[in-house]
């Protein structure tokens, strides 16, 4: 049996390397979500850490950009791999095994997720789900305290990277609740996991909730249509199956997986379409429905899991399932535009496609050699031109991007402007070139003086930090061009910062940073203490 286990691993790892080989020939990749880390990073502003955060920054320290390789390779071999160990945990003859073991992180939801860069935080959480389940469905046998923090555990590290595992496994949870006989104390224990996994990454979802999800909305109005056909097409080859399965004398595992599919499916247009605006559980919702095609991962996964208690010919069903889930071309939505995600568009896939060139580094460093908070310009037509990939990389590769239409240098100096970036040279009045290289042209404001201005117009001296913000000069009150939130203990000035002065002096505090510092220190007792009672109570 171990033989046959070791065996499977060695393909596993063989064939997703061939898969992704050509990732080992290129330095860096953009996959919109995913994007080179920063070779010179800029510490101004207070930027939202986990401890995801210091696994990343001790790969990078080793070797620059392998956290975003190893992360997106990583979830196809795990993922495929403990689906193998859940199958053979339930009896599955070994070709079957096999099989549902690939199908599990090759469908259309991980296609999906991949095409837009969520591997190494989306994908790597489905890829622990089949330990959670295996897990779970321990714990419904034995509900001791022990088994209770294994599962904890598998979800604490399927938390780790990615910060809504513990909303997003409760589709899975609520399976082991339909098949216990004794479902309070099993709500309980899974409740208890699920709470030691949130406490395990709270600082994030704590700070995630109070400044990103209030400004969160739906998808756009035009996407809506593109939306409806992943939801008939999903209905189709789910509902099909349902019906099948409904008039067979299946084990009641298969049909628990199913009907839970099939709430969520039915779940899906409801809250897509109008969400429902209820504090907390609002961002609930949005944790779904911000980024839809986690319905189409999550739905597929539970339909793999059912596969695995389907017996003799009954078995069927499944082939004729998987083909119709293997034939799909999903159309969706990625920032406006529309592309396809057909089931195994992943093994065609090619990183050189993708690179990053080197221009953008030197680019990077420039800014790191010429220190100080400004604004870096960038012609607003680059982000509409279609050019997905490029927005993603001027976005998230240059410091505190501005996209302008206004050219004038007193605009510019009044946005906080220093510099402009352009693909093309460009003559224009106060601005002069003092970069060329790598396909980009970096031009200096002359006239941009300071990012903080009297409410008159006077240029101030400013300091900034992640954790506060000080300016001086002659005046009563400032504004300073730091994004506001209500962490600030400043005034709201049309998204800015207004801060009072006393003395020719002004000092805003950020107190998100210290509340962030404290729940991190929560995260990581969380961690380690659970990590510590499972190995003490093991002995």
């Amino acid at each position: 049996m171990k033989r046959l286990f070791v065996v499977f691993l060695v393909f596993d790892v063989s064939f997703y390397l061939v898969v992704f080989r050509s990732l080992f020939y290129v330095n860096a990749f953009s996959l919109l979500d995913t994007e080179p880390s920063m070779r010179y990073f800029r510490d101004y502003l207070f930027s939202l850490n986990s401890p995801s955060t210091f696994l990343y920054n001790f790969m990078n320290s080793i070797s620059w950009n392998s956290p975003e390789l190893v992360f997106t390779v990583l979830p196809f071999i795990l993922g495929t791999f403990l689906f193998y160990l859940f199958a053979k945990n339930q009896g599955v003859v070994e070709w079957k095994a096999w099989l549902f073991s690939f199908i599990y992180m090759l469908n259309p939801g991980t296609v999906l997720i991949f095409d837009t860069g969520d591997a190494p935080s989306i994908l790597m959480m489905y890829s622990i789900f089949p330990l959670v389940m295996l897990l779970g469905l321990r714990l419904i046998r034995s509900m001791s305290f022990y088994n209770a923090l294994l599962l904890a555990g598998s979800i604490i590290l399927a938390n780790f990277f990615f910060y809504q595992a513990f909303l997003l496994v409760w589709p899975f949870l609520l399976v082991l609740l339909l098949l216990s006989e004794n479902r309070i104390k099993l709500f309980a224990l899974l409740l208890l996991a699920d709470v030691l996994a949130f406490m395990s990454d709270v600082n994030f979802d704590i700070m995630i909730y109070e400044t990103v999800v209030p400004s969160l909305a739906l998808s756009h109005v035009e996407a809506i249509p593109f939306f409806t056909k992943e939801i008939y097409y999903v209905s189709f080859y789910l509902g099909l199956y349902a019906l099948l399965l409904l008039f067979s004398k299946v084990k009641k595992e298969a049909k628990a997986f199913v009907s839970m599919a099939l709430i969520m499916l039915l779940v899906w247009p409801l809250i897509f379409y109008h969400l429902p605006d209820i504090p907390l559980l609002n961002a609930v919702f949005l944790a779904f429905t911000t980024f839809e095609p986690k319905f189409v991962l999550l739905i597929n996964g539970l339909l793999v899991m059912s596969f695995v208690f389907i017996k003799r010919w009954y078995f069927v069903f499944v082939v004729l399932t998987i083909i119709l889930m293997s034939i799909a071309d999903i159309s969706f939505i990625s920032v406006g535009v529309e592309e396809q995600a057909s089931a195994y568009a992943v093994l065609t896939f090619n990183a050189k496609d993708h690179q990053v060139g080197s221009g953008f580094f030197e680019l990077e460093k420039f800014f790191y050699d010429h220190p100080g908070f400004y604004y870096v310009g960038i012609p607003s037509y680059y982000f509409t031109s279609g050019n997905t990939t490029l927005s993603y990389e001027l976005s998230d590769l240059i410091p505190n991007p501005l996209p302008i239409s206004n050219y004038s240098v007193y605009n510019l100096s009044m946005e906080g402007v220093k510099y402009v970036v352009s693909l093309s040279p460009f003559t224009l009045n106060g601005l002069v070139e003092v970069y060329h290289g790598g396909g980009f042209y970096v031009y200096e404001n002359e006239e941009f003086k300071s990012i903080a201005f009297s409410l008159s117009g006077k240029p101030l001296n400013v300091s900034i930090k992640p954790n506060e913000v000080i300016v001086s000069g002659n005046a009563s009150e400032a504004v300073v061009l730091v994004p506001y939130n209500h962490f600030w203990n400043a005034k709201d000035y049309h998204g800015y910062l207004e801060i009072l002065m006393h003395n020719g002096v002004g000092k805003a505090v950020y107190e998100g940073y210290y509340i962030n510092e404290g729940l991190l220190v929560v995260d990581f007792i969380t961690i380690f203490s659970v990590l510590g009672l499972i190995l003490r109570l093991r002995k």
